[in-house]
């Protein structure tokens, strides 16, 4: 639409420009007001003229400036009992402060700004998610953006009825009309601060507490008539006396001033500002896991505070002591809490999970065993939320999350095993995004961020069929945009990992033993009675049989301990093997075991690794005999073997070593050497075993 001068249709532009000179401000001769419909009013360059770099395009004196700390200068008394929540709480006292002053109407000092502000009867021109009809609310069902309208909303409402309630509770004498003050002015109010203010920083020379200047809310005429361009180059000067804006390029005639919020994504951009930007590189996906203060996750800390000094943090905030972005720092607190949250079980995976056909390994008591593991003792764990950002892939697959995400997630899902490594030395589990290693650990936190993001995902596209074919409105423009990038950014993260862990499941580097490996590739001399035993009790070898059957765990852990018996008492060397790949990492995996894990119960002859630092519990016999209740497939598993050996004497199934002890040792590590490649709309989930091993054995 065509930008058209105020001059020409408003009183309003006048009125503001005269009231702002009259009173010590400052504005570049070759600077209008104009209004378009889709920008509202803005500040632009009169045709003809310029702005050249360096000049001053506006400069505001602070005592024009609106906010908490203008109290005294008004003639309305507020109970001493409201002032005092609002020392606390200024952003709420700056609210009900605009309040009275859109109240007092042309008695204001600060009318001739406040009539140019969207007015709480105009809520078409009031484009932020709370201003949403039931309609415009269907674009953001299944958001981060819908969630957080709910939050703030309620947030808003219980800090406006604390406040009214206690203002009820005051003496009629000294307080003004309550019913004047209704939720529709207090929501417009937070409204315009949220989307217009600037922060304390702004008032070098007002008397604000130290250290928390950030949370005073400061409403600068004129300044927030600038619309935020991300590639706009310009300086904010706070002084003593004013607030200045320069440009740091040349402006010419007809173009609009724009200002530079920062890099901000569309869904921050509509919740703060009520707009978005097309194609924003800003753009970002939130995830919001429930974590825990449990020992593993310290682990992370550190290696995140090592980090901190080497390196600048992908998610710091913009420094806004002089990018002047009129935003509150309290709007970005309240959004916070509101994203849709993942429970840190859900992506928690110590494989001692046992009893029951394999899901997603999404065991309840996770975070308490790996707390086990590194304290000694269990402890329960404390539960708090952090909001971790990805965005679309880079170079390599990992690039898509910030470095502390991929730091939580590591040690969230870590093994007992690299939980031991960890203890020593952190960094053993740090992820570097542009790192072409893959490792176990690598493998499980691609499998749980792509379970998490499907999950995401769905809970956004599960109500496409009940959104109209076209936005009908600017609000619905604004949210439609926003809606395709998260699909979109989801989207293309889940296709990255996905072809990631493709490549891993299915590629000719046999890093991993699927059933179908184990059960057509495993070595010559032990492949026939390891087949004739599981076809014996399950009447089948189809890998896909057997998953439906939930038989997973079994005929790993039976894999494995025949595996071990195999191999004996030293694994074999290569010479002995076909030279298949998948042999060959076979027998490099054993001696990996071996090296990682004590030696099974009646097994104390075999030298492995150190018992000391075994990533399982050391126990007796009659422990053992204990815990095996937890593996409710022990009985059947000993049939297996009993009913081979039986079949077949002189087999490897016919050896006194076969005792429950010794599938309870196999079970554990195939628990913590596993991991659950995901499924999609067309395929289960599927356990498979990463075949780890030192990276001098990989090369």
């Amino acid at each position: 639409m065509e930008t058209v001068s105020i001059n020409d249709t408003s009183w309003k532009a006048e009125y503001i420009q005269s009231w702002f000179l009259e009173h010590g401000g400052k504005i570049h001769p070759a600077v209008e007001i104009a209004i378009d419909a889709s920008m509202g009013y803005h500040l632009c360059v009169r045709k003809g003229q310029y702005i050249d770099a360096e000049d001053c395009i506006l400069s505001c004196p602070q005592d024009l400036t609106l906010s908490i700390l203008d109290l005294q200068r008004t003639d309305c008394k507020w109970p001493e009992e409201l002032e005092v929540l609002w020392r606390a709480n200024p952003e709420v006292g700056t609210r009900f402060f605009l309040i009275e002053q859109y109240l007092k109407g042309e008695d204001s000092f600060w009318w001739p700004y406040i009539q140019l502000l969207p007015q709480p009867t105009e809520p078409e021109r009031l484009q932020t998610p709370l201003w949403y009809d039931e309609d415009d609310c269907a674009w953001i069902q299944g958001t981060n953006l819908g969630a957080s309208r709910i939050t703030r909303m309620r947030f808003w409402h219980h800090q406006y009825s604390e406040s009214i309630a206690l203002l009820a509770r005051c003496d009629a004498s000294r307080r003004p009309e309550i019913h004047l003050y209704d939720w529709t002015l207090f929501k417009w109010a937070a409204t315009i601060l949220t989307s217009r203010c600037f922060p304390g920083t702004a008032l070098v020379n007002r008397q604000l507490p130290k250290n928390n200047f950030k949370i005073y809310q400061v409403l600068i005429p004129l300044f927030d008539l600038a619309n935020h361009n991300p590639f706009a180059e310009v300086t904010w000067a706070w002084g003593t006396s004013h607030c200045s804006l320069y440009t740091d390029k040349r402006v010419e005639g007809g173009q609009q001033i724009w200002n530079n919020y920062g890099p901000k994504g569309n869904e921050e951009l509509i919740m703060g500002y009520g707009f978005s930007i097309f194609h924003n590189r800003a753009d970002r996906y939130a995830l919001a896991l429930s974590t825990s203060e449990s020992s593993n996750l310290n682990l992370a800390g550190k290696v995140q505070e090592d980090m901190l000094r080497t390196q600048n943090d992908q998610e710091s905030p913009v420094d806004h002591s002089n990018s002047g972005v009129p935003e509150s720092p309290v709007a970005l607190s309240e959004t916070s809490p509101s994203i849709s949250t993942v429970d840190a079980a859900f992506v928690s995976t110590n494989g001692q999970i046992l009893s029951g056909q394999l899901s997603r390994l999404h065991s309840s008591d996770s975070l308490n065993s790996l707390t086990e593991m590194v304290n000694g003792s269990i402890a329960k764990p404390k539960l708090q939320t952090d909001i971790f950002y990805l965005r679309l892939p880079q170079e390599t697959h990992f690039t898509a999350c910030s470095q502390e995400l991929l730091d939580v997630l590591s040690f969230m899902v870590a093994n007992n095993r690299e939980l031991v490594e960890a203890r020593t030395d952190p960094r053993r589990l740090w992820i570097e995004a542009n790192e072409k290693w893959i490792t176990h650990n690598k493998v499980r936190v691609a499998c749980q961020l792509v379970m998490v993001l499907q999950k995401q995902l769905s809970n956004i596209t599960k109500y496409d069929k009940q959104l109209p074919q076209w936005p009908k409105n600017e609000k619905q423009f604004h949210a439609a945009r926003y809606r395709r990038s998260q699909v979109h950014i989801l989207t293309m993260i889940i296709g990255s990992f996905t072809k990631l862990l493709n490549d891993i499941m299915f590629g000719l580097d046999k890093h991993v033993a699927r059933l179908e490996d184990i059960l057509l590739e495993s070595p010559g001399s032990f492949i026939s009675q390891f087949r004739a035993a599981i076809h014996h009790s399950l009447r089948t070898r189809n890998p896909s049989k057997i998953r439906k059957s939930g038989h997973e765990e079994f005929v790993y852990t039976l894999w494995l301990c025949t595996l071990w018996l195999f191999y004996g008492s030293e694994a074999s060397d290569h010479s002995t093997l076909n030279g298949t790949a998948f042999h060959m990492r076979l027998h490099d995996w054993i001696i990996f075991v071996r090296s990682q894990y004590c030696h099974p119960p009646g097994w104390e002859h075999i030298h492995c690794g150190d018992d000391a630092n075994c990533a399982l519990e050391k126990k007796d016999i009659h422990e053992v005999d204990a815990a095996v209740g937890d593996f409710n497939g022990v009985d059947f598993c000993l049939k297996i073997v009993r009913a081979a050996a039986v079949d077949d004497p002189k087999s490897l199934y016919a050896d006194s070593k076969w005792t429950a002890g010794f599938l309870w040792w196999g079970y554990n590590i195939i628990m913590q050497e596993g991991f659950m490649y995901p499924g999609n709309d067309t395929s289960d989930d599927e356990f498979a075993i990463f075949l780890e091993m030192s990276p001098e054995s990989d090369m």
